[in-house]
């Protein structure tokens, strides 16, 4: 199925000319207009629907970009603090969802939004994909806040320090006496690691021991299935962090399976204190990301590029995270 990328990379324009062109926006030059519809015709390509419907017009509102899988309970969290402190400043909020889970898909439908009546944007999703988008942005596009990565391009943004998240965590684990502590990471869609492999690396590294990685989907089914492989490959594990809360329910439920007992064989622990984790058996150990602060301050930045916040806007800022110790980390085994 042909994207905006493929129509954009045909016409010799950018993606954000191909999304006013289709909608006839008057700022897109007839001759340019005609060769965009060509393209777009020649190749079969169709609008995001589905993103136009989410991202309706409206003169008094703010947009918040999610990323198509938004299962993991942290976007709810998200969405709904963001909504709720909107509100507080006198605005409505325009969800925007891309239609497929891939970076150009998430680019088309960041796009449609921002060409929305919308005064600002929040933008939530790895790093690449914000990259990307903010590469793509048209002159004149509604100021933008990135919530929750570092991107590899000068764009505003509030996000937890996760690099000092997976490094807590991680020495949490070593002062337990853990030796050979295992991690959970991203899939290999992911083209580098995130801070809190960074932060797990560092940690082994300064304590002198041997890293441990395996991939995994971000998801409690590939926590199951991860976990499974790290028991076959990793002789005298005694330790396991998941990226995140859901991959570390599912590595409890794939030891479960396997006869391990948690913590008594291996502790488990995870990233974001998503509800779900105090009520796990046993709860887990985890690090809090703070969705909460992050939607406060992240339109708090909002509000001060858009004025309706005081204060001089600003460019970065790293929430410190908190850990969370529960039942599912406990001593080594001797």
């Amino acid at each position: 199925m042909a994207t905006i990328y493929d129509v954009a990379r045909e016409a010799s324009v950018s993606t954000a000319t191909v999304s006013r062109a289709l909608r006839g926006r008057p700022e897109v030059l007839p001759e340019v207009r005609q060769r965009v519809l060509a393209v777009a015709d020649r190749l079969g390509y169709r609008p995001n629907r589905l993103a136009q419907a989410l991202a309706r017009t409206h003169a008094n509102a703010l947009g918040l970009m999610l990323p198509a899988d938004i299962s993991h309970p942290f976007y709810g969290i998200l969405a709904e603090s963001v909504a709720r402190h909107a509100i507080a400043y006198g605005y409505e909020l325009v969800v925007g969802l891309p239609a497929l889970p891939s970076v150009e898909s998430y680019v088309e439908a960041a796009v449609d939004l921002q060409d929305r009546r919308i005064a600002g944007l929040l933008v939530c999703a790895n790093s690449k994909t914000i990259a990307e988008y903010a590469r793509n942005r048209r002159a004149g596009a509604p100021p933008l806040v990135a919530l929750g990565c570092l991107p590899d391009v000068d764009v505003p943004l509030v996000t937890a320090d996760e690099e000092a998240a997976g490094h807590e965590l991680t020495q949490h684990l070593i002062d337990l006496a853990h030796r050979r502590i295992g991690f959970l990471g991203l899939g290999p869609e992911e083209v580098r690691p995130s801070g809190r492999e960074h932060g797990y690396l560092r940690a082994v590294t300064e304590a002198g021991l041997p890293s441990v990685l395996r991939g995994a989907d971000r998801t409690m089914e590939g926590g199951r299935e991860g976990a499974i492989r790290l028991l076959e490959g990793s002789p005298g594990l005694t330790a396991i962090i998941a990226h995140n809360d859901a991959v570390a329910l599912g590595a409890l439920r794939g030891l479960f399976e396997a006869g391990v007992r948690v913590p008594e064989d291996i502790a488990v622990a995870g990233f974001d204190n998503i509800p779900q984790s105090r009520y796990s058996i046993p709860a887990l150990t985890t690090v809090d990301l703070s969705a909460e602060e992050m939607a406060q301050r992240g339109l708090e930045m909002l509000g001060r590029h858009l004025g309706f916040v005081e204060g001089e806007p600003d460019g970065r800022l790293l929430i410190t995270p908190q850990l969370v110790i529960r039942d599912s980390s406990g001593p080594a085994r001797s």
